[in-house]
């Protein structure tokens, strides 16, 4: 599931919602004041149980330059 991170403006808390892709995030509260004079934050991406990043990945380690073929 995606997560959210946000910011309350009334006493500077920062916090996470996570919440599925169709869930509505109209009306968010801050759990540590319960102020809804809150905004998102945006610069990462959060994904719960998503899978190994691409660079995660094995090297190719056969010594060749690679290319399309693998190196072969």
């Amino acid at each position: 599931m995606p997560s959210y991170d946000y910011s309350c403006k009334a006493c500077s808390q920062p916090f996470e919602i996570v919440s599925g892709m169709d869930e509505s995030r109209d009306h968010v509260a801050c759990p540590h004041c319960a102020s809804a004079d809150v905004f998102r934050q945006y610069g990462r991406i959060g994904m719960l149980g998503a899978a190994q990043t691409a660079s995660a990945a094995p090297a190719h380690s056969g010594g060749h330059a690679g290319g399309c073929c693998g190196g072969h």
